[in-house]
C-alpha cells in the first residue's frame, strides 16, 4: 500500500541558517615581534604564524606603520606564503599598493590616517577595506562612507584589549549602515555564534586564539 506524501507547510520549514562568517586571528606586531595589549613581546611573528596554521587568513596589524607612518613591508614579504590581511596605517595610495606588492592578499586603510582620497583608494585595487575606529561617539559613524570598498573593518576601541565581548546594538548599527562588516575589539571566541546571527562578515579575534595556542605569555589584544 502506498501513501501519498503530504506537501509540507512552507510556514513550518526550518529557517536557513545564517551564512558562515570568517574567524580571523589578529596579530599585533611591533619591532618584529607579536605583542600583547601591554606591548610586551609574546613571540616572533613567525612563531605566532606557526601556532595559527589552522587558520586560512591572518590579520596583521603593523603598529610601527600605524604609529610612525613607516610600514614594515619587509616582514610582510617574508610571510608571503600565508594569506595575510595587512593593516599597516597606509597614508597614501603608494603605501597601499606597496602592501599588495609585498604579498598582502587584503589591505585595510584607516580613514583617520589616510591623507589621500578615499574614493580613489577604493577604486585602485580589489580587496581594499576601510578601517573605521569607534571611540565612543555614534556621530563618528554617521560621517563614514565606505562606498566602493570591499567592506569595513569596524574597530571598537572602547573594548580593545578587555576581552569584554561586543556591543550588540553598536554592531547591528554598523551592519545596517555598511556592507561586508568585520568586527574587532575585545572579541572572544564565545562571541562568534551571536555575531554570525547578526550577519557580520567576520570576527577578528586576538586574545583568545593566541592565548590558547602560544606557549609564551598571553595576548590580551584584539
Amino acid at each position: 500500500m502506498r501513501f501519498k506524501t503530504m506537501p509540507r507547510n512552507p510556514l513550518l520549514r526550518p529557517l536557513n541558517p545564517p551564512p558562515s562568517m570568517e574567524v580571523i586571528p589578529i596579530i599585533h606586531v611591533k619591532g618584529g615581534n607579536a605583542i600583547s595589549a601591554g606591548r610586551s613581546p609574546i613571540c616572533t611573528v613567525r612563531e605566532a604564524l606557526e601556532k595559527l596554521q589552522k587558520y586560512k587568513m591572518l590579520y596583521l596589524v603593523d603598529l610601527d606603520g600605524i604609529e610612525s607612518g613607516r610600514p614594515d613591508f619587509e616582514i610582510l614579504a617574508k610571510l608571503a606564503k600565508r594569506h595575510i590581511w595587512y593593516d599597516g596605517g597606509a597614508r597614501n595610495i603608494e603605501d597601499m599598493m606597496d602592501a599588495f606588492v609585498a604579498g598582502a592578499e587584503r589591505a585595510t586603510i584607516r580613514g583617520n590616517l589616510f591623507s589621500g582620497g578615499l574614493s580613489e583608494a577604493s577604486e585602485c585595487a580589489e580587496n581594499v577595506y576601510l578601517g573605521i575606529e569607534y571611540r565612543g561617539y555614534l556621530s563618528e559613524m554617521a560621517k563614514e562612507d565606505a562606498k566602493g570598498f570591499s567592506g569595513v573593518i569596524f574597530i571598537d576601541l572602547t573594548r580593545a584589549g578587555r576581552r569584554s565581548g561586543f556591543n550588540e546594538e553598536l554592531v547591528r548599527t554598523a551592519v545596517e549602515k555598511w556592507k561586508n562588516v568585520y568586527v574587532a575589539g575585545g572579541l572572544r571566541l564565545d562571541d562568534v555564534p551571536a555575531l554570525n546571527k547578526i550577519g557580520v562578515a567576520g570576527a577578528l579575534v586576538g586574545a583568545d586564539i593566541l592565548r590558547d595556542r602560544i606557549d609564551e605569555g598571553g595576548d590580551e589584544s584584539g
